[in-house]
């Protein structure tokens, strides 16, 4: 097979072409120009994309947050595994599982 599959003589070439086109107006399949149009052209579409992009950025935020929160409780914990504090009491003072805290442990020894 020697023609290229993403060339625009083909279905898949035109769909290529349609989910790079910043134009709806330049779509070839209607369907796709249809919702691409709504969501960039029309004003309630407009604000419905913008509410999905913002939930989106919180929940990324949100899960930053959370990510700093753990990688801080991890580092508190290994502060501790060094100074020799039992894995229980690091447990207890982290609110990790035994489990947790004993993973830390052997990837510190490592």
């Amino acid at each position: 097979m020697s023609a290229n599959l993403t060339e625009e003589g083909t279905p898949l070439g035109r769909l290529m072409h349609d989910l790079r086109c910043a134009n709806p107006d330049e779509m070839h399949y209607t369907e796709l120009r249809d919702k691409v149009t709504y969501y960039k052209k029309t004003e309630k579409g407009v604000a419905e994309m913008s509410a999905v992009f913002d939930e989106m950025i919180e929940r990324v935020r949100e899960n930053s947050l959370k990510e700093g929160e753990a990688d801080g409780v991890r580092k508190v914990a290994r502060k501790l595994i060094a100074d020799g504090t039992p894995i229980s009491k690091v447990s207890e003072l982290t609110s990790l599982s035994i489990d947790e805290v004993n993973k830390l442990r052997k990837l510190m020894s490592l």
